[in-house]
């Protein structure tokens, strides 16, 4: 019979032994180990000596030991526990309380971090945050449970009108019952859906749900982040410019420059005046490279980088790593801006643009457009069908442009006024000197050098 051994003080695990005493499993033997008294009923085995003593425990480790649980109030408690069974036993699975990150080393250990278990409990249950598994999977986002309000444009919608090409609506919770969804079901206020599927969309479509439009730079975050390296760049008052108007216009709380290699000019005395409450300036005077600015604004924050086109290329795998959009800048004044756009073919899904495209739109008043261009697939039902219902949900006309035979791209390269807006896939940091026979025209990103362009992280 295999064993699950519980070290553990009483005033810690009072109530998981109390769940587990009403467990009727007779495929398992559970001991206890504490030397505190056990105040209720119980069927399982209670071991009265010191959980920290390696000598005493070996008795009780062998091999028909499947689990060991460490339930401790103090961290010393727990690290002699965990040595004294690592003593005894290399590879037992050990189920560790703690907050101590140096157990995540041991790849037989699993690690219950309470606080953040309790933080992430507290977050889940905001009205507008999306409750997700974190639990199951790969607990990045895949699954999220979302409540439908009153008045949300999926309510009283059926399962077959709605695209699903990314994601899938698996259970409906109503009325403290599961209905497992069929093509024909309809969705009430008030129901609770569960998502499945890529977590970007995921995080879209709890703002479709909801109704809420204008939200950019979320759902990737809620800070911009300017990096300026005077040293190379060659338009920093643009790149200030255009960072203060789209924090303005947009629903950032904190817009964030990062300047490395100072130089004393009319640009470095203008950043040091911008400093507020919602706008933070660090010059950095110390010899310190644009890849280690972007990880420090990682580790601390999230959400849009905006960046000369000098710096995203020279550091573009990093950005990329971070996951997050980022804004090249164009060459004209970012206000004279009049159209956000995307180019779509059959080969290239860009459906997983076109929220954050129309969602930009709305924020500056742009025109929204997506140019078509692939003589070989025709412009699908399936297509159209996303970007009435986009439309609809944005109260947006995105503008849908079939170019038979001119290029789009030259047609973006010659107006400066539009803001090209792309997939940030791993494909177009590869150095290849035959992306310019590709259609794929992500990989061609470069030809618009001049023009403000948007990278949309994929997933």
């Amino acid at each position: 019979m295999k064993k699950i051994l519980v070290l553990a003080k009483v005033c810690v695990a009072n109530h998981f032994l109390k769940e587990l005493a009403k467990f009727k499993d007779s495929t398992k033997e559970y001991i206890i180990v504490c030397q505190d008294d056990i105040n209720f009923k119980h069927s399982f085995t209670h071991i009265k000596i010191d959980p920290t003593n390696a000598a005493r425990l070996k008795n009780y480790v062998n091999n028909n030991l499947e689990l060991v649980y460490l339930l401790f109030d103090n961290d010393l408690d727990t690290r002699l526990a965990y040595d004294a069974i690592r003593l005894i036993d290399k590879r037992v699975r050990i189920v560790v309380l703690s907050n101590n990150k140096e157990y995540e080393n041991d790849s037989f250990c699993t690690l219950i971090n309470q606080e953040e278990m309790t933080t992430n409990h507290l977050i889940d249950i905001l009205p507008n945050m999306p409750m997700i598994a974190r639990d199951i999977g790969l607990g990045i986002g895949e699954i999220m449970q979302v409540f439908v309000p009153v008045g949300s444009i999926y309510a009283n919608k059926h399962i077959n009108a709605i695209a699903q090409e990314f994601y899938k609506i698996a259970l409906i919770y109503r009325d403290n019952e599961i209905i497992l969804p069929k093509p024909d079901t309809q969705i009430l206020a008030n129901d609770e859906l569960v998502l499945v599927g890529d977590p970007n969309i995921l995080n879209l479509m709890f703002s479709r749900i909801k109704g809420q439009v204008g939200q950019f730079p979320s759902p990737y975050g809620d800070s911009i982040c300017v990096v300026i390296d005077m040293k190379i760049d060659e338009n920093i008052d643009n790149l200030i410019n255009t960072a203060l108007l789209l924090h303005a216009k947009s629903n950032s709380s904190r817009l964030i420059f990062y300047v490395v290699n100072p130089t004393i000019n009319k640009d470095l005395e203008k950043l040091k005046k911008l400093k507020r409450k919602t706008i933070i300036v660090h010059i950095k005077y110390e010899d310190i490279s644009v890849n280690n600015v972007v990880l420090e604004f990682c580790n601390m924050y999230s959400g849009l980088f905006i960046t000369s086109k000098e710096i995203f290329k020279k550091n573009i795998a990093t950005f990329y790593d971070s996951s997050m959009p980022v804004l090249k800048i164009g060459t004209i004044d970012f206000a004279k801006l009049n159209t956000i756009a995307c180019i779509g073919s059959g080969s290239l899904r860009v459906e997983n643009l076109t929220s954050t495209l129309l969602d930009i739109s709305l924020i500056l008043n742009l025109n929204a457009k997506m140019m078509y261009f692939d003589n070989a697939n025709p412009v699908s039902d399936d297509l159209i069908e996303h970007i009435n219902m986009q439309s609809q949900f944005f109260n947006k006309n995105l503008e849908l442009v079939e170019y038979k035979s001119k290029n789009p791209l030259l047609e973006l390269k010659f107006n400066p006024y539009i803001i090209h807006c792309l997939g940030f896939e791993k494909h177009i940091i590869k150095t290849n000197t035959l992306k310019y026979l590709s259609n794929d025209f992500s990989k061609l990103y470069e030809i618009l050098d001049d023009n403000y362009q948007l990278f949309i992280p994929i997933v």
